[in-house]
């Protein structure tokens, strides 16, 4: 092949690259702009959902929460039962490796003291990674599902039943 076809061929192929970049970072840019709504359970350990919040409503929660802005392309938050025994944040990231980066923060934030909750510890639910904790007078779950970060606070007498049907509905 001659120097000035392979010099063809490395400008198309670059330009290829350079157009798909263009239109995967549109498309990632679309969908921080308007999250879509995750899925939430229509009932957990016995209550059902009373109170929810879907895509942009609930990633405008979920951020002000953390007092950080997450780039979540999904969410959803819903309370459980009539005085909000259980309550479920959904955060959609990217990717995995968003979520796992995402959780990471969350950990190192808290860990670092000034929240109102107890140093996390992993434990292994299932086969799963999961952090616990305690504050705000409940126990507190979160881990990462695919490209999701969960985070599950429910009243201790639900705790053990609201996670385990969490796990299920993720997995």
């Amino acid at each position: 092949m001659t120097q000035r076809k392979v010099l063809a061929v490395v400008l198309i192929s670059l330009g290829t690259v350079i157009f798909l970049g263009g239109v995967l970072y549109g498309s990632y840019r679309a969908r921080l702009a308007e999250p879509s709504p995750a899925r939430l359970p229509e009932k957990l350990a016995g209550l059902p959902l009373r109170q929810h919040a879907f895509g942009r409503d609930a990633v405008e929660q979920i951020n002000q929460l953390h007092d950080l802005d997450f780039p979540l392309v999904s969410g959803a938050v819903g309370a459980y039962g009539d005085g909000r025994q259980a309550v479920l944040w959904v955060s959609g990231a990217l990717n995995r490796w968003a979520a796992a980066r995402m959780l990471e923060t969350m950990t190192r934030k808290i860990e670092a003291g000034g929240s109102p909750f107890t140093t996390p510890e992993e434990i292994s639910v299932d086969g799963y990674p999961v952090y616990r904790l305690e504050g705000m007078g409940q126990l507190h779950f979160y881990y990462v599902s695919g490209d999701l970060l969960i985070w599950l606070a429910a009243d201790r007498p639900l705790a053990e039943q609201a996670l385990s049907e969490v796990l299920d509905f993720y997995h």
